[in-house]
C-alpha cells in the first residue's frame, strides 16, 4: 500500500518533459555565458543568474533521480 502512495507522489513531483527541457536550456545557456566570463545571461527575454541556474540544476537532478526510481520500480 505504501508503495502505491510513493509512486503517485513521485509521479506528481517528477518534472515534466517541458520542465526538464527548459532546465537544460537554462543550464546550457548559463554554462556558455560563464565560459565567456559572464556572470549572467539573457534567455528568451529573462535574465538568468546563479539562483536560477542552481534551481535548474537541482530540478534536472531531481527529475533524473525520480525517473530512475520509476524505471526501477
Amino acid at each position: 500500500m505504501d508503495f502505491v502512495h510513493a509512486a503517485v507522489i513521485n509521479r506528481l513531483l517528477t518534472p515534466g518533459d517541458d520542465d526538464m527541457r527548459r532546465a537544460r536550456q537554462i543550464v546550457t545557456a548559463f554554462d556558455a555565458a560563464r565560459a565567456k566570463g559572464q556572470a549572467r545571461v539573457e534567455l528568451d527575454g529573462s535574465l538568468v543568474e546563479v539562483p536560477t541556474y542552481a534551481n535548474a540544476k537541482r530540478q534536472l537532478a531531481r527529475g533524473e533521480a525520480l525517473r530512475q526510481f520509476e524505471r526501477a520500480s
